[in-house]
């Protein structure tokens, strides 16, 4: 799981050492993103999108947001189930190994 969380840094790294005025935009971006609309909407479009990428890293940094943000385990499910959809069974294999561990230790 630690390595799973360092992964999920490393873009904040790498443009803070050599793009600082890129993650500042990037930042931003996504802060001016939830002015009109709920913060919540943002982990969880984004684990969809993720979902059906079958990427881990955004998977797991995406269920924790959604989490911090307070978003019932029931709707982060709804997000991921949605996306099945596309991704199929390996996505549910995905999710499962990029943040099965955050949902098992989910309590409403």
């Amino acid at each position: 799981a630690d390595l799973m969380a360092e992964r999920g840094r490393r873009h904040v790294q790498l443009l803070g050492r050599h793009r600082p005025n890129l993650l500042k935009a990037y930042r931003n971006r996504f802060e001016n993103c939830v002015r009109l609309l709920p913060k919540q909407m943002v982990p969880t479009t984004l684990l969809h999108y993720e979902t059906i990428r079958g990427f881990p890293d955004g998977i797991r940094e995406n269920v924790l947001l959604a989490k911090a943000f307070g978003v019932s385990k029931n709707i982060t499910m709804d997000s991921v189930g949605s996306a099945l959809f596309n991704a199929g069974s390996a996505g549910a294999s995905i999710v499962q190994r990029a943040a099965g561990d955050i949902f098992d230790r989910w309590d409403e």
